[in-house]
C-alpha cells in the first residue's frame, strides 16, 4: 500500500469514528464532548489541508464540519437555520484563532454546565452568526458573541457582526427584522404545513446500490430515487431515463456532499431520518444519490382560492413558481423546488406550503403597515418587469426590493 492509499484510509477511518460518535449524542454532556471532539479533529487536519495538493485533506475538513451541521439540524428549526446562515463566509481556521477558540469553548463549557444545548458555530458550515449558539428553543435560539474589547464593540468588524446577531434574534424571536444592506423588512410567516419527507425511501434505495450497484425506486408517477454505487456501472444512468420517460417536465437533483458551503436549505445526510449505515455510504462517498421530479405535478395544486398556475423560467433554469390567488399574481422561490429535489419532501407537502403562505401573504399586504408604499417606485418596476401572466421572477423582486439606495 502506498503512502497515499495509507493516508486515505486513515482520514476514512477518523471519519468512520467520529460518525460513530455523533450518533450516540444523547445529552447536553455529550453534544459538547463530541464537538470538543471534533474541533481537535478539525485543528490537528488543518496544517495538511492548507498546504495539501491533493486536496484530500481539504475534503476531509469539509466532511468533518457536516457532522457539526448534522447537530445544528438536529437541534434547530430549519428556518433558525437559514436566518444563522445569512453571513456567506467559509469556516474560520481554528488553529488561527488563538485565545479567541479558547475563549469561545469556554463560554461553551460553562453553557453547558449551566444546563443549555449549545453549538459552536465555527464547527459548522451553516451557522454563521455568533461564535456560539443556544438551541433551548429549536425555533429562537440565542446568540453569544466571544471576546472582543468593549472599546471596540461598536465599530468595524465585530459591530457588523452584533448588528447581524440582532436582526437574525430580532427576525427569529418577533417575525420581522431589517438586515443590514436592506431597507425593507424580512418578514416571517409562520405555516401550519409540515414537511413530509421520503426518508424509508432513500433508505431502502441506498442500501439496495451498496448491495447491487444501482437501485432506484418511482414511489410515485411524479418522483423518483435513485442511488449509484461509487464503482457502480454508468450505464445505470440509462436506465433511470427509461424511468423517468413518462414525465411531462422531469428534474433531477443530485446530493452533493463536498461542497464548499452546503446550502442552508439542505440537510447534511448524517442529519437524514435514515439508518446509521445508509448515512454512512453517503457520508463517505460510497453511494451517491439522486432525485427526479416531474415540476409539472406543481401546477393545479389549490386551496381555497389559491392554486399553482405556472413554473417559472429564465431560459432552462426554474426561477420559482406562479400562484394565483383570486386575482393576485405572486411569484415563490425556486428553492421549494430544492427542498423536493435534495431534501427529499413530497410535492404535495411542497405545494401545500406554497399555497398556504401565498393566501397568508394576501391576507398581510392588505394590513396598513403593509399596504402602504405599494405604489412605490420599486413596485412600478416590478410590474413593468411582470411576464405575460403578470408573474416576476423572485430573485429579481428580492434583489429590487432590497437593494440599497
Amino acid at each position: 500500500m502506498d503512502a497515499d492509499n495509507a493516508y486515505e484510509l486513515e482520514l476514512r477511518a477518523e471519519r468512520d469514528e467520529l460518525l460513530a460518535a455523533y450518533a450516540a449524542v444523547d445529552s447536553r454532556a455529550a453534544l459538547l464532548e463530541f464537538q470538543l471532539q471534533l474541533a481537535t479533529a478539525i485543528k490537528s487536519r488543518e496544517p495538511a489541508a492548507f498546504r495539501s495538493r491533493t486536496g484530500e485533506a481539504k475534503e476531509h475538513l469539509r466532511l468533518l464540519r457536516l457532522l457539526g451541521d448534522g447537530l445544528a439540524w438536529q437541534l434547530l428549526h430549519p428556518h433558525a437555520i437559514r436566518q444563522l446562515a445569512k453571513n456567506p463566509a467559509p469556516p474560520p481556521a481554528l488553529g488561527n484563532q488563538g485565545d479567541g477558540f479558547r475563549q469561545t469553548l469556554t463560554a461553551a463549557r460553562e453553557l453547558t454546565t449551566d444546563g443549555h444545548f449549545v453549538l459552536i458555530s465555527d464547527l459548522t458550515h451553516c451557522l454563521t452568526t455568533g461564535d456560539l449558539v443556544v438551541c433551548d428553543d429549536p425555533e429562537r435560539p440565542s446568540i453569544v458573541e466571544c471576546g472582543g474589547h468593549e472599546k471596540f464593540l461598536h465599530k468595524g468588524r465585530k459591530a457588523r457582526q452584533l448588528r447581524r446577531a440582532q436582526a437574525v434574534i430580532d427576525q427569529l424571536r418577533h417575525g420581522r427584522a431589517v438586515f443590514p444592506g436592506h431597507d425593507r423588512p424580512t418578514q416571517t410567516l409562520e405555516l401550519t404545513t409540515r414537511p413530509r419527507e421520503m426518508w424509508a425511501v432513500v433508505d431502502r434505495v441506498v442500501l439496495a446500490a451498496s448491495r447491487t450497484g444501482s437501485a432506484a425506486e418511482l414511489s410515485a408517477d411524479d418522483n423518483l430515487v435513485f442511488a449509484i454505487r461509487a464503482d457502480g456501472e454508468s450505464e445505470a444512468l440509462g436506465a433511470m431515463r427509461e424511468l423517468t420517460s413518462h414525465m411531462t417536465d422531469p428534474t433531477l437533483g443530485i446530493y452533493t456532499r463536498l461542497l464548499e458551503r452546503p446550502h442552508p436549505r439542505v440537510p447534511p445526510c448524517v442529519a437524514w431520518g435514515i439508518s446509521l449505515e445508509a448515512k454512512r455510504l453517503l457520508y463517505q462517498g460510497e453511494v451517491f444519490i439522486g432525485h427526479v421530479v416531474d415540476v409539472a405535478a406543481f401546477i393545479g395544486h389549490c386551496r381555497g382560492d389559491a392554486e399553482i398556475v405556472k413554473v417559472l423560467r429564465e431560459g432552462e433554469a426554474i426561477t420559482g413558481f406562479g400562484v394565483l390567488v383570486g386575482d393576485e399574481s405572486l411569484t415563490f422561490s425556486h428553492e421549494f423546488l430544492t427542498d423536493v429535489l435534495l431534501g427529499f419532501q413530497t410535492i404535495e407537502s411542497i405545494a401545500e406550503a406554497i399555497l398556504e403562505a401565498a393566501a397568508r401573504i394576501v391576507d398581510l399586504a392588505e394590513e396598513p403597515a403593509w399596504s402602504e408604499g405599494s405604489g412605490t417606485d420599486a413596485g412600478r418596476r416590478l410590474e413593468e418587469w411582470a411576464d405575460g401572466d403578470g408573474f416576476v421572477s423572485p430573485s429579481l423582486a428580492w434583489s429590487e426590493l432590497n437593494r440599497e439606495h
